[in-house]
């Protein structure tokens, strides 16, 4: 069975739904990458200007739970806000690597080439680091941050560091498996599509 080819006008239109297509990806890659550089950069400015003098630390320790949960609270919306535009992201990948199979296939007579940024996207490096990794670790760094902020004025210190690590590595789990996940679903859309 071959594909049809394409009119003039449905041409036209797979371009401009095309070019809106790379315009979102570009702007959900763009805002997610300015927050995973301010994320970490507000979250120790934060607690920089907590600790600024001795008063300050006392009443930081003696406030640490509230102040602790409140970051944790607001880190943690922002990470599902990433997790979504990280399947968002993994969507218009797919949709854009079908859309240039159809651009390619109807400008080249039926031979298939491989055409833009979403089919020629190159893998991770070491086959995992990618923007879902770098999230992965962010992500978990501020709210194990966080966490041991929480635990600050309890009376076994230790216990903070084993809640921050805790926390880091649920989170790090979490964050990877679902990458892995997303990835699997690219590689059989890019399977498909070979």
């Amino acid at each position: 069975m071959s594909d049809p080819e394409l009119s003039e006008d449905q041409y036209a239109n797979l371009r401009l739904v095309y070019q809106q297509l790379c315009n979102s990806y570009r702007a959900i890659d763009d805002f997610r990458t300015k927050l995973l550089g301010l994320l970490p950069l507000a979250t120790g400015t934060g607690i920089f200007l907590l600790v600024g003098d001795e008063d300050t630390v006392d009443l930081l320790i003696k406030y640490s739970a509230p102040v602790g949960a409140f970051g944790v609270a607001i880190t943690l919306g922002l990470f599902c806000f990433e997790l979504f535009g990280i399947k968002k992201c993994t969507q218009l990948i797919i949709d854009g690597s079908d859309i240039e199979k159809l651009i390619s296939l109807d400008s080249k007579k039926n031979v298939a080439k491989k055409l833009g940024q979403f089919d020629r996207r190159p893998d991770g490096i070491l086959g995992f680091i990618a923007e879902p990794f770098a999230s992965s670790v962010i992500y978990p760094a501020v709210v194990a941050t966080w966490t041991y902020i929480i635990f600050l004025d309890d009376p076994m210190p230790t216990c903070a560091k084993y809640w921050a690590l805790g926390v880091f590595v649920l989170i790090f789990g979490i964050t990877n498996f679902y990458a892995y996940d997303l990835k699997k679903k690219l590689m059989g859309v890019k399977t498909k599509n070979s």
